[in-house]
């Protein structure tokens, strides 16, 4: 029954944490379309930057993930 508690907790942490993220993008992109004084070139720059800092978020928790699943199935030593 402890195993399942953790995994819970696992999976809500992970939820809040991709939510975060998504708040955290949601407001970057909000910004970038209430600024007015940027030129098109630039906005669409600013705009791949926060797309790509997401991407990279994702990524790092996605290796987080991954690095959970491998130590739940492979023990060293055991």
């Amino acid at each position: 029954m402890r195993h399942f508690t953790r995994s819970y907790a696992d999976t809500a942490d992970r939820y809040q944490r991709s939510l975060r993220q998504f708040e955290r993008g949601q407001r970057a992109m909000a910004l970038l379309e209430r600024d007015q004084g940027d030129e098109l070139t630039r906005k669409h720059q600013r705009q791949r930057i926060a797309v790509e800092a997401l991407g990279r978020e994702k990524l790092d928790e996605l290796n987080d993930w991954v690095a959970g699943q491998l130590q739940r199935v492979y023990s060293p030593g055991a």
